[in-house]
């Protein structure tokens, strides 16, 4: 693939268009590459210096002129380019030579405030923080950095809001363990460093399917999830052997409910990484209930041959 270089000429106040711009680009014109801009000053001006994929650079162009962002001609392509649509806009009807943003009907950008923001904060709206923390085109920089210092503190508050619901009924209890385990699978969570807090749903997640008898079977299916952590695969386990060696005898449509769902490769693999985690009495009820789900499944397929 060949490049082109471009160097764009900007004051200080112009540079944060530049930027976003530069981002948009990327995001609507599909395959643009477009390399780390370098930056140099002449007296009051700014110039930011960067390569784009050669076949992008007329659309390039096009769209930087039409947002009013001035190109130095380094190039007789790239003059021929500038020339060409600075005579095309001067004939055309006005709309043509505004920028994307302009041409396109208005959407009202989102307004909010940071009282309104520490609110969302409070009531543990982590997926709204979470989206606020990446957008600094729509609600910029000061609100971005905000939501990025407060993001631990709400999924905290969420875990602590849906495990205090989740203690007054069976139904309440069902709904917070479903939003805990996505808290505790959320991809983007899991990708920047939030373990502590993914696992911590998760434990809170054992705790209500714990609570009440008839969401045990709550706790295979944690087990099972391949998208949360793989100690709360583990711990799940050991948390139903341990109740069903409290109620063996009340417990035989939960044993098979287990020994026919559970899902062995993956709690193998799971074991792999969660175990140096484990106390070794923790270790020794995960192993046994494994060895007897396995010879549960062994009996059965003897009754059946």
């Amino acid at each position: 693939m060949e490049f082109e270089n471009l160097t764009l000429i900007s004051n200080k106040k112009g540079l944060q268009k530049v930027k976003l711009t530069l981002q948009k680009l990327e995001k609507i014109i599909p395959n643009l590459i477009i390399s780390k801009p370098r930056y140099g000053e002449i007296r009051d001006q700014i110039l930011i210096s960067f390569r784009i994929s050669k076949d992008h650079l007329s659309i390039v162009v096009q769209k930087l002129i039409y947002n009013d962002i001035k190109i130095l001609p380094t190039t007789d392509e790239i003059k021929t380019i500038i020339e060409n649509l600075t005579n095309e806009l001067a004939t055309k009807n006005p709309i043509v030579s505004m920028g994307w943003e302009e041409a396109r009907p208005k959407v009202k950008k989102p307004t909010l405030s940071i009282s309104q923001l520490e609110e969302m904060a409070e009531e543990g709206n982590y997926e709204e923080i979470l989206k606020i923390s990446k957008d600094m085109i729509n609600y910029g920089q000061s609100l971005v950095e905000r939501a990025q210092k407060v993001l631990n503190q709400t999924i905290f508050n969420a875990i602590q809001k849906n495990y205090e619901t989740g203690q007054s009924n069976k139904i309440k209890a069902k709904e917070s363990i479903d939003n805990l385990i996505k808290i505790a699978g959320e991809p983007i969570l899991r990708s920047t460093q939030k373990t502590e807090l993914i696992k911590e749903a998760g434990n809170f997640a054992i705790e209500l399917s714990k609570n009440f008898d008839d969401l045990h079977d709550e706790l295979i299916l944690i087990a099972n999830n391949n998208k949360i952590h793989n100690l709360t695969n583990v711990k799940a386990v050991i948390a139903f052997a341990e109740l069903i060696k409290l109620n063996e005898p009340e417990s035989s449509e939960l044993i098979e409910f287990a020994v026919r769902e559970i899902n062995l490769r993956w709690l193998s693999i799971a074991l792999d990484v969660a175990q140096t985690n484990l106390s070794p009495t923790e270790l020794k009820t995960f192993n046994d209930f494994i060895e007897f789900v396995k010879t549960k499944r062994a009996g059965k397929a003897d009754s059946e041959n």
